[in-house]
């Protein structure tokens, strides 16, 4: 069996990747965040127009910000990425519990035979 240093794993490596994605995520929100709390930057202006929108549409008093067929659309959308997402995290839970179970058959056996 070879052995290689812990930098040469690649789960090391996409952790590694995953880790830096989202700590470089965090510190860009982070930032936004103190902009507009500290009032230097506006929160998104449209938003506004568009909720006041969307609050008179509902309320019949005039059209809906945004057309029914985009909002079907885009609702459809995530409805696909929400499966999408369950059916991954499901097979990576699956692929995991699979490896950890290959990992581990022959330890158990190396156990029981030290005892």
């Amino acid at each position: 069996m070879e052995s290689r240093p812990l930098g040469g794993h690649r789960w090391l490596a996409k952790g590694g990747a995953v880790v830096g994605a989202a700590s470089q995520l965090l510190r860009r929100a982070g930032a936004n965040a103190v902009r507009v709390l500290s009032g230097r930057e506006r929160a998104w202006s449209g938003l506004r127009a568009l909720l006041l929108g969307f609050y008179a549409a509902v309320e019949g008093k005039g059209p809906s910000p945004v057309p029914i067929d985009e909002a079907v659309r885009v609702a459809t959308l995530l409805d696909e990425i929400r499966h999408q997402l369950e059916e991954t995290a499901s097979s990576a839970s699956s692929y995991a519990r699979t490896r950890m179970m290959r990992a581990t058959e022959g330890r158990s056996s190396t156990i029981a035979n030290r005892r």
